[in-house]
């Protein structure tokens, strides 16, 4: 069982290191790249907005990491020690990678689900057209998405796997990140 969550906008300024990446494609051929088939629609979504704004491939964090920017409510509630067990299984849904673990290093990028791309499609519905995450979600993982990525799973705002029995009271993650802290805690 894994947990899915949402990306976020909310991004820290990674470190440079001294990664082998020369291109696009040789960080998205790493082995340590999870599901590689997203590969096609991961090339097609960079080549719409590499012109506009360059990854930086020596600058990579964990996504966990990455993504607990200041405004990061949902990834600022887990404690670091939960995002760093060994148990821990937390699937990313990113707009421009599609599906990552949360320890796949990645580059920062701005890419929304909702950015409209030159074709006039948006970012979630490339997802869903290209029916690349649809395969990827395993029935008894944990639903703890919004919508919009949601959206880019199957094309509406359903749940995705399982939802848990958890009325959420914000719209910006904070406590969907306090019961994910809880539930991690548990491992």
């Amino acid at each position: 069982m894994s947990y899915i969550i949402p990306c976020s906008a909310s991004k820290q300024q990674p470190e440079i290191v001294n990664n082998r990446y020369e291109s696009f494609e040789d960080f998205l051929n790493d082995p340590q790249m999870p599901f590689p088939e997203l590969n096609p629609t991961r090339m097609l979504l960079y080549n719409e907005i590499v012109g506009q704004q360059p990854l930086n491939f020596n600058s990579t964090l964990p996504a966990y990491q990455l993504y607990s920017g200041p405004h990061a409510c949902l990834y600022n509630r887990v404690s670091n020690q939960n995002w760093t067990k060994a148990l821990t299984d937390v699937k990313i849904v990113s707009a421009l990678f599609g599906l990552i673990t949360h320890t796949t290093h990645i580059p920062i990028y701005n890419l929304k689900m909702d950015s409209i791309l030159a074709d006039g499609r948006t970012v979630w519905r490339v997802w869903y057209d290209e029916n690349a995450l649809q395969g990827q979600i395993n029935p008894t993982d944990v639903d703890l998405l919004n919508n919009l990525y949601r959206k880019a799973i199957h094309g509406n705002i359903n749940p995705v796997a399982i939802e848990p029995p958890v009325q959420w009271r914000d719209r910006y993650g904070y406590h969907r990140g306090r019961w994910l802290n809880e539930q991690l805690g548990l491992l």
